[in-house]
């Protein structure tokens, strides 16, 4: 559904656990299980975003603190900007755009 709506929106219904580490990130998105995809979501947050759906740096009280993990809310709204399938790492990266209530889609 998500390579067929380049330009559109994507929301999220539940908490999503998010590492500023690229690193960290494809880990996670490479551990799928031979049936799943990985998806690894490129987020770009603008300070110029008026954000109505809050997220939060967590690194303080993550487990792994290293990770540099960012959790957004549930209802949180993204523009999908790009969709590219990285051969090499054999996972998608699909680049959103953290949007808000005042986006005339939204």
């Amino acid at each position: 559904t998500i390579r067929e709506n380049p330009g559109g929106l994507m929301s999220i219904n539940h908490f999503f656990s998010t590492s500023k580490e690229r690193v960290v990130a494809k880990m996670f998105a490479t551990s799928a299980f031979t049936n799943d995809v990985g998806v690894l979501f490129d987020i770009l947050v603008t300070s110029s975003t008026d954000v109505t759906a809050p997220y939060a740096d967590i690194r303080k009280f993550s487990q792994f603190g290293d990770e540099e993990e960012y959790l957004f809310t549930m209802g949180s709204i993204f523009r999908i900007i790009s969709i590219d399938h990285l051969v090499e790492e054999q996972i998608w990266c699909v680049q959103l755009r953290l949007t808000n209530d005042h986006d005339e889609e939204v």
